[in-house]
């Protein structure tokens, strides 16, 4: 793991005002992360002369790096674009695309469908690489390019492709500040499904505002953002950033072929089981990190032999492997809160978020707390929503109460404010 102090990174590209990346590169690891805006003819010169260790690329430079680069992942030459660089031991450039792992991420959580569907990708730029790529692995049935000056364009598209299921933006069109322009009329798309838009800044462009008010499923840009930053830190820092524990309830309920979310199937199931039935295996992450990695890969070992010899195995013991998934899961959660109460002196404990609601874990959590003297605060069950919504429906009440922040302005928790929450039960 390279030295949380010798790590100096940045994002690199022509109009950076929309950007979010400083925020996110905070919350993930606290190293000093700048903006870099650079015009095109001073590419080459900031290349050969910065002195940062690490740096993301963003539009219109993703294809461009490639020349100033010493060596390329395989995703990058399989995609023909950088959108992460690190330094080489030599101090030459190492390209590498993360923006792969992030729009997957993005297509997964959307719950839009592409395998067997014809796709629009709007433009074909750096991105537009990467979309094509994931859409081609995920068994996108037809995937059409479309650009200002291709052979399918913003005219004649809708004639030529109208019956098609899906349509992903990956054009600046509709980015801040100009957030009225749309690169298509969604209107004139009678089979349409879904519709991605990699633009996070609005929130919701034009594009998005039409596809709800046609009742299209759509989702923006944030969350590729966010997880792409999270596998280019984990570039950066050389080192792995673990999934959450929700995260890893919904990728082992997925390969028993329960639905998505995983966490209450798992947790209602679980309640019928045994969890003492399979044993996972538990890492062991120094101080107060934890990883679900090796869990997950301990979970599909076990469904893949143990389906290999008993085709039914998961229905025949689904019960039993939610339990004991499940109870590792509350294993590793419980270790650290303890490890970090004894080491801290701190006994008010409190937990939120939509793992917040699995029985498992507050019961665990208040047995625990009764053990070792602790204040337990949980959430009623109303409350136990995604983060999402509920730092929308904090936002919400603080708009309507005039409280308004800029676009730089960072999540910090506040616990000297738990014992004011009414949602807050205190001992349950």
């Amino acid at each position: 793991m390279n030295d949380l102090k010798s790590v100096t990174c940045g994002l690199l590209g022509e109009h950076l005002g929309h950007s979010f990346s400083p925020q996110i590169h905070r919350e993930l690891a606290d190293y000093p992360y700048a903006l870099y805006e650079v015009e095109r003819e001073s590419l080459g010169t900031f290349l050969k002369e910065t002195t940062l260790t690490a740096f993301n690329v963003t539009i219109p430079y993703k294809k461009d790096v490639i020349p100033y680069m010493d060596e390329l992942s395989d995703a990058a030459k399989r995609i023909g674009a950088v959108n992460t660089v690190t330094r080489l031991p030599n101090g030459g450039f190492c390209g590498d695309n993360t923006d792969y792992y992030g729009f997957s991420k993005m297509v997964e959580a959307s719950g839009v469908t592409v395998k067997d569907k014809k796709v629009l990708v709007l433009g074909t730029g750096g991105a537009s690489v990467t979309v094509r790529t994931v859409l081609a692995d995920m068994g996108a049935a037809d995937i059409v390019s479309v650009s200002r000056t291709g052979a399918i364009n913003y005219e004649n598209v809708y004639t030529l492709h109208a019956d098609a299921d899906v349509v992903v933006n990956t054009t600046p069109v509709g980015m801040y500040p100009n957030t009225g322009a749309s690169p298509l009329r969604l209107s004139e798309f009678k089979h349409l499904s879904g519709v991605l838009d990699l633009i996070y800044n609005p929130a919701r462009t034009a594009l998005l505002l039409e596809a709800e008010r046609l009742g299209i499923p759509f989702m923006n840009g944030l969350l590729m953002l966010v997880a792409q930053a999270k596998r280019a830190c984990e570039l950066f820092l050389g080192t792995t950033i673990d999934d959450a524990a929700g995260e890893a309830f919904d990728k082992c309920a997925k390969v028993m072929g329960l639905p998505y979310p995983g966490g209450p199937v798992i947790d209602r199931l679980a309640q019928e089981g045994d969890p003492k039935a399979f044993r996972f295996a538990k890492p062991h992450i120094p101080e107060f990190d934890y990883s679900f990695s090796g869990l997950k890969t301990s979970f599909l070992y076990t469904l893949r032999d143990e389906v290999a010899a008993e085709p039914n195995f998961v229905e025949e013991h689904k019960a039993d492997l939610c339990a004991s998934l499940q109870h590792t899961i509350i294993e590793i959660l419980l270790d650290k809160v303890i490890k970090a109460s004894k080491a801290t002196g701190i006994k008010d404990i409190a937990i939120a978020g939509g793992v917040s609601a699995n029985s498992g874990l507050r019961n665990a959590l208040v047995a625990e707390g009764k053990k070792r003297g602790w204040r337990t605060f949980l959430p009623e069950f109303r409350f136990t929503t995604d983060n999402a919504a509920m730092i929308a429906l904090a936002g919400y009440y603080r708009y309507m109460q005039g409280e308004l922040s800029s676009l730089d302005v960072a999540p910090v928790a506040r616990l000297e404010e738990l014992e004011g929450l009414n949602s807050a039960t205190k001992n349950e």
